[in-house]
């Protein structure tokens, strides 16, 4: 007679790059957190350490999307969260600081199983940097993917611009130009 072993079988944790700028950082009220529970298992690398998952994920004291997102899987997440609030596109290339720093961060954790990334306001108010976006976004992609592997990347899209709001007169280019972002397993939400 076969038994079945009734203890679950482990699986590794979903490892999570969260890059980009204030929007993925957070700006979230702590104050209005829902309470996770118990067996809600989140860690996060902080420095060149592998902690429990908490809020805030990045420095600044506010809640991001990292642990609710976290929360929509039946497993072990390890989030990277690496966004730096008032970035642009240009400083997330490879060779800058930025791209060196979640890179090192990555190795903590190992194989990486995606990213997040919302970044976009910053570029707004150059017309060159609002169209070129795209070209530099890909060119982020494809070295991200020759040095971590061809990871999935999920982008949010700039929300609409409030009416009567100044500044970022490029907005709406950006827009478009994340718009035209097509590369395999990039996703645009």
């Amino acid at each position: 007679m076969i038994q079945l072993d009734p203890t679950p079988i482990k699986q590794a944790p979903i490892n999570i790059i969260m890059a980009g700028q204030s929007n993925m950082v957070g700006y979230g009220n702590l104050s209005e957190l829902p309470n996770f529970p118990e067996a809600f298992k989140v860690k996060m690398v902080k420095g060149s350490s592998l902690i429990d998952g908490a809020e805030p994920t990045h420095s600044g004291g506010y809640a991001s999307c990292g642990l609710a997102f976290a929360g929509e899987f039946n497993r072990e997440v390890n989030l990277i969260p690496v966004a730096v609030g008032g970035t642009s596109i240009s400083q997330w290339q490879k060779g800058g600081s930025l791209y060196s720093n979640m890179i090192s961060k990555a190795s903590v954790v190992g194989d990486i199983d995606g990213m997040i990334f919302y970044q976009g306001e910053a570029d707004c108010n150059s017309l060159s940097n609002a169209n070129n976006w795209d070209e530099r976004f890909t060119s982020f992609v494809s070295d991200l993917r020759a040095d971590l592997g061809n990871i999935p990347v999920v982008f949010a899209q700039l929300a609409t611009k409030p009416a009567g709001a100044t500044g970022r007169p490029y907005f709406n280019n950006l827009k478009a130009s994340q718009a035209n972002v097509s590369i395999s397993d990039v996703s645009m939400i």
